[in-house]
């Protein structure tokens, strides 16, 4: 069994963490046109080009948050030496969690703006 090096675990969640950072800034600042690839995928919101600027806005916000408190935690985990067992797990469901919780709270978003 390969043990992983504590800071490539750090490296990892906080590298992740940026990446769902950096693809939801362009959501965020409306600079993504609606397409078939990268946003929402909902009828309502490929439907309507406000409610497709209005969703992705606001799903962004929610990745944004996500990967801040994940790189957070990380790096605060790290510092307090907890177990690599339980590390992975809080930085997981850190992150997993509220990429989850933001698409949930935006399709009652979406709902609601339609």
């Amino acid at each position: 069994m390969r043990i992983i090096n504590p800071i490539s675990e750090t490296l990892y969640f906080v590298g992740a963490s940026l990446l769902f950072i950096l693809l939801a800034l362009p959501l965020l600042m409306n600079r993504i046109k609606p397409n078939a690839f990268y946003g929402l995928k909902l009828a309502k919101v490929q439907s309507d080009e406000r409610i497709w600027y209005l969703a992705n806005s606001f799903a962004a916000k929610g990745i944004i948050l996500t990967g801040i408190v994940t790189i957070v935690l990380a790096v605060a985990l790290r510092l307090m030496n907890v177990a690599p067992e339980m590390y992975k797990l809080i930085c997981t469901v850190a992150l997993l969690g509220g990429l989850m919780l933001t698409v949930i709270v935006s399709l009652v978003y979406v709902d609601r703006i339609s």
